[in-house]
């Protein structure tokens, strides 16, 4: 099992604005949701176990969770990329 877990830091603009900072110093603006999903990813917490708290967190109702789990699943790829996630393998 892969475990998701987040890279570089987590900070604001003068603005108020979320921004993350990977590792390389790449800053990013990223919404709220996505900056809560980044801080979940804590290499211990499975993507279903980062699903499952943000839909709690947004009382998501049944009919869309399954769409909501599918953007956390996308999220994660794009923090990837941007080098502010990797993974972890369960021992």
């Amino acid at each position: 099992m892969r475990y998701p877990k987040q890279l570089g830091a987590l900070g604001r603009t003068k603005r108020g604005k979320i921004i993350l900072t990977n590792p390389k110093g790449e800053s990013f603006n990223v919404h709220e949701t996505v900056a809560f999903i980044w801080d979940k990813a804590n290499g211990f917490r499975t993507i279903k176990e980062i699903s499952d708290s943000l839909i709690e967190a947004l009382q998501v109702s049944e009919e869309f969770q399954e769409g909501e789990r599918e953007n956390v699943i996308l999220a994660l790829r794009s923090l990837e990329r941007k080098s502010l996630l990797e993974y972890r393998q369960a021992k």
